[in-house]
């Protein structure tokens, strides 16, 4: 099952960002474990929300290595 990194931006003073990662067969599975997981702190001033396909450590590129 993929895995997807969420971030959310929040806060009322000044923004904050919380990150996490859900497991979920599509994105809208991803959005809606997100939603599901989010505090209520969060919840109430979040403004922003980014979803992404989280890679595969075999996929991930690191720096100071050659993609050969």
């Amino acid at each position: 099952m993929p895995r997807y990194t969420v971030t959310v931006r929040f806060g009322r003073r000044g923004y904050r960002y919380h990150t996490f990662e859900v497991d979920a067969a599509d994105v809208s599975g991803a959005l809606e474990k997100a939603s599901a997981g989010l505090a209520p702190d969060i919840r109430e001033t979040a403004d922003l929300v980014e979803v992404r396909r989280a890679p595969e450590p075999e996929e991930r590129e690191f720096l100071g290595q050659s993609g050969s």
